[in-house]
């Protein structure tokens, strides 16, 4: 039973006849995936025809691979022209850059360095979506077979989530890891079934790897499938104490390659939380460690003939080695067990924790339309936890118990975390699609029987429809019946936009008039700081990342501030040259949030031309600028000596003033989830 077990995985790997056998499906799909993508651009990103991109973080990741090639600094992880004068470090890694480059290398024939990358960024996020859908097709396929390979690519596109990071123009990390969390699904579940196959175990520990290099969210699932592989031990025995240690292994392999690859000699002993350091180098040996000792407490036989004698040794054996392992990253590393954002300073957490979308909370859920999001997003678990609570008791001690034992694991803890903070939706989405699909070949089958070939033909269609699309369109029933649609939503952006829109005054900031003999420096709402790097060569003092707490401390200082004169020290000390105001920002810099009692701010009186009179207004075309207003702090308020070329400096941890945000209450910010920009 185990070598057809492991025969017929094999076959579903990589060389799968029936992937070439259906080569003109994989084309038609592709074709699919396109006309997907076109429908996207004109209904939800129209701007990406206009030579923009969908958020911020998109311009930002553009703006580091361009000082990747400038710099050629591998190691170098600043943005010089951000949090001016100091600098900005990011907590990004390398991986989606050389991917991103790599895309852009072949249009260098034709194209000039910046449209050949902006193209890239266009066209990969859809290439990422297709690599998804197959990537979770083939993870299925152990649990639907091959036949239903295409139920699941279809499946993924009626996820929200999934297709909502994988926009055209969104280039970002998530599309990476959720085909790197697809490809880990389907090799862990092929680990869990196949009694002895070391090739696998390469694989997952270098994709696991990978994954965690790309970022430490990927600890999730490599816990769950090394707490999968030591439950599985603890009742087996057998053999599956050589095969976990074989996975933890090559995961401390890929691991270690990554972090030599991320940090330059110096830096391998950084304490990072965010970004793969010496921590994670630790947890992966603590886990080959323990699988060490077992091996050699075992000896090398793989005997099985009594497989599940000795469980209550082998449970105390992994509570030991378990408590063992967490005191010793405590000991070592205590701030491990605070996530990536152990150090995110205080001040903004308030302010991340209410204006970033993807780390908002679906529970409670305050209106309809939050409800209909839920539904949307995640209404399969309705349907898909009872079967796998149905799949776990009909297969109950088979090698199938097993693969569902870790997909009811990750389900649990991908949909508990999906509620607690929107980012982790896409995953959730990922294992209701598998779980899904499985349901569709076992109910599918059943219905051959009918004897009508119509009513057999409509049966298989209404059931397959109902499962892969009824919890969107419900969702989509729900947010309309509260108030809100797609063309509200697309219409609300697009006024928003046309208010204050930031392409045509970034065009106007990089012109030579204004540029003059060297760049300025500017103030804005923080969320324009990445576009602004991006089109102009301006710095900037704010970008919405948690890295540069300072500059996004100066900038609500500076345009939440009611001190003229403290304002005005800091505005000196940042080397400042430019503010840029829009009264779509009032609710977050206008003092109107703290109480009638408050003075205004300086962002409101720009607003109503009472600013400072060392603060004059710059002259900008109507049909440029809209709502934006531009104003030019007068030389004769520099600081002595002028502006020095400090902007290649990195951030340091005095390197500017500590700023309080107090009197910035929490605010309650609702989005569409296709976006996480800060509008």
């Amino acid at each position: 039973m185990k070598d057809s077990v492991e025969t017929q995985l094999k076959g579903t790997v990589g060389r799968s006849r029936s992937g070439r056998a259906n080569l003109g499906g994989y084309l038609l799909f592709v074709f699919v995936i396109a006309g997907l993508s076109a429908l996207l651009v004109w209904g939800v990103a129209p701007e990406v025809l206009d030579g923009q991109l969908i958020e911020s973080d998109n311009y930002m990741r553009l703006v580091r691979v361009t000082h990747l090639v400038e710099s050629r600094g591998w190691y170098d992880n600043s943005i010089p022209r951000s949090n001016a004068p100091y600098g900005e470090v990011l907590h990004w890694t390398r991986p989606l850059d050389v991917i991103i480059l790599g895309a852009t290398a072949p249009m260098l024939a034709f194209l000039p360095f910046d449209k050949a990358l902006h193209l890239a960024a266009v066209v990969l996020p859809p290439l990422f979506l297709l690599l998804i859908c197959i990537a979770v097709a083939w993870a299925t396929m152990p649990l639907a077979g091959e036949r239903f390979r295409f139920y699941a690519m279809i499946t993924v596109l009626a996820q929200l989530g999934v297709v909502g990071y994988s926009l055209p123009g969104r280039v970002d990390h998530h599309p990476l890891l959720l085909l790197l969390f697809a490809l880990s699904l389907g090799l862990a579940i092929r680990w869990i079934l196949t009694p002895q196959w070391p090739r696998l175990a390469l694989c997952t520990g270098a994709v696991l790897g990978l994954g965690l290099w790309v970022s430490p969210e990927f600890l999730v699932p490599l816990m769950l499938i090394v707490v999968t592989g030591t439950l599985v031990w603890i009742v087996e025995g057998g053999h599956w104490a050589r095969k976990n240690l074989r996975l933890a292994i090559w995961l401390l392999a890929a691991v270690i390659m990554a972090w030599l690859l991320e940090h330059p000699p110096a830096g391998l002993s950084a304490e990072e939380y965010d970004r793969i350091s010496a921590p994670h180098v630790l947890v992966s040996a603590l886990v080959l460690t323990f699988w060490a000792i077992i091996v050699s407490i075992e000896g090398t036989k793989e005997s099985e003939a009594v497989p599940r004698r000795g469980v209550r040794r082998r449970s105390s054996l992994a509570v030991l080695g378990a408590g063992a392992g967490l005191a010793a990253l405590f000991l070592t590393y205590p701030s491990f067990f605070q996530g990536p954002t152990a150090d995110l300073d205080p001040r903004i957490w308030l302010l991340w924790r209410d204006l970033i979308e993807e780390g908002q909370a679906w529970v409670p859920p305050s209106s309809l339309v939050d409800l209909g999001n839920l539904v949307a997003h995640l209404g399969a678990a309705v349907f898909c936890v009872p079967f796998v609570g149905w799949a776990l008791a009909s297969t109950r001690w088979t090698p199938h118990w097993w693969a569902w034992v870790f997909l009811g694991f990750a389900l649990a803890a991908y949909t508990s975390l999906g509620l607690y903070m929107i980012r982790h939706v896409p995953y959730a989405e990922v294992l209701l699609v598998m779980v899904t699909v499985t349901m569709l070949s076992r109910i599918l089958p059943k219905l051959e029987s009918m004897r009508n070939r119509h009513v057999r033909t409509l049966g298989r269609a209404g059931v397959a429809a109902a499962l892969i699309t009824g919890p969107l369109f419900l969702g989509l029933t729900l947010t309309a019946l509260g108030g809100e649609t797609g063309m509200e939503a697309r219409e609300a952006s697009r006024l928003a936009a046309d208010h204050c829109p930031i392409p045509s005054l970034v065009s106007f900031l990089s012109s030579h008039n204004l540029v003059g003999e060297r760049p300025k420096t500017v103030v804005a709402h923080v969320d324009y700081g990445p576009k602004i790097l991006y089109r102009t060569p301006h710095r900037v003092l704010g970008t919405l990342y948690h890295r540069n707490a300072e500059g996004i401390l100066a900038v609500f200082a500076i345009l939440r501030g009611t001190d003229m004169g403290q304002i005005r020290e800091l505005i000196q000390d940042r080397e400042v040259d430019l503010i840029l105001v829009c009264p779509l920002h009032s609710w977050l810099y206008g003092s109107e949030m703290a109480g009638d009692a408050t003075p205004p701010s300086l962002h409101d009186l720009l607003l109503s031309d009472r600013g400072p009179d060392w603060l004059e207004s710059v002259s900008v075309p109507a049909d440029v600028a809209g709502g934006f207003r531009l104003f030019r702090v007068t030389r004769g308020h520099e600081r002595p000596g002028g502006h020095s070329e400090s902007s290649s400096q990195t951030v340091s941890g005095d390197g500017s003033a500590r700023l309080s945000l107090s009197g910035v209450r929490r605010v309650a910010f609702p989005l569409t989830y296709l976006s996480n920009e800060v509008q």
